[in-house]
């Protein structure tokens, strides 16, 4: 039970993360995925990414909007091609997804 208006209201829409926190999510989902994948190339929407940080943390709006463009930066850094203009679908090598791994751990360590 909320103790007061401001618990109520963190409650409902979320607290708002720093960006090492979401970093470190997205890192925590991405190396789910390279797990997961077989093949050569990995088909990545912003949209489930950050579905599936949501399901273990309450998102504000404002970490959303953080997420998704730190990825779709990270991901532009490494030239991946993009499927689905209006979803934000993007095709990755296994390579390059990993290199996104590791450019997003340094990012986590430097905060």
């Amino acid at each position: 039970m909320p103790k007061d208006i401001a618990d109520l209201l963190r409650s409902i829409a979320g607290i708002k993360r720093s960006r090492g926190v979401i970093s470190r999510e997205l890192v925590r989902v991405l190396e789910e995925v390279y797990s997961s994948t077989r093949g050569n190339v990995v088909y990545i929407s912003s949209r489930g990414v950050v579905n599936k940080v949501q399901r273990v943390r309450r998102l504000s709006s404002c970490d959303r909007v953080l997420m998704r463009n730190l990825l779709s930066s990270t991901l532009s850094e490494v030239n991946a091609r993009r499927v689905n203009e209006s979803r934000g679908i993007y095709a990755v090598s296994r390579r390059d997804l990993a290199l996104i791994i590791s450019r997003l751990r340094e990012m986590t360590n430097e905060q």
